[in-house]
């Protein structure tokens, strides 16, 4: 019998879980809510909804932040960024901008800048297959979709 992979509630998906797998996705078939680890696969070649990737940060100031990146696979964008820091998440969305603004306020706070200072985010992080990564720049705030694209780089020598 095989070993059951976590199946979790958003809420459920701590820090501790991002630490121990870094890549999970929402599949179809499951309620909108839940989320499994992407083991042993490509996560840019799975058929789901969405990935929360563990991402490193560094903002326009050169604060190093970590959290993760949320892309809708229909589109390849990024639709959200959750900054971890002082043992809570910080979202930032660009469909939620009241909530996202609320928690830009409530992290420039915590980190003492200002929020004209944050964004946009710099991000980078490791696939954890075949040696891909993605990078970028984040900025929940802007209309359009500039910025919220990411490109895929590969480790391996060609």
């Amino acid at each position: 019998m095989e070993p059951q992979l976590p199946l979790l509630r958003t809420d459920y998906l701590t820090w501790d879980w991002l630490l121990k797998k870094p890549i999970w996705a929402q599949y179809y078939e499951d309620d909108s809510e839940m989320w499994r680890p992407v083991i042993d696969q490509n996560p840019l070649s799975i058929d789901c909804q969405a990935l929360k990737i563990k991402t490193a940060f560094r903002t326009q100031n050169g604060i190093d932040l970590v959290g993760t990146i949320g892309v809708e696979r229909a589109l390849n964008t990024i639709y959200q960024n959750e900054i971890w820091f002082g043992d809570r998440w910080y979202g930032f969305n660009r469909h939620l901008l009241s909530l996202s603004e609320k928690d830009a306020a409530e992290l420039a706070i915590a980190l003492d800048t200002s929020t004209e200072s944050l964004f946009p985010f710099d991000y980078f992080a490791s696939l954890d297959f075949g040696g891909l990564s993605v990078s970028g720049v984040y900025n929940p705030f802007t209309k359009d979709n500039d910025g919220h694209g990411f490109e895929i780089r590969s480790s391996e020598v060609k």
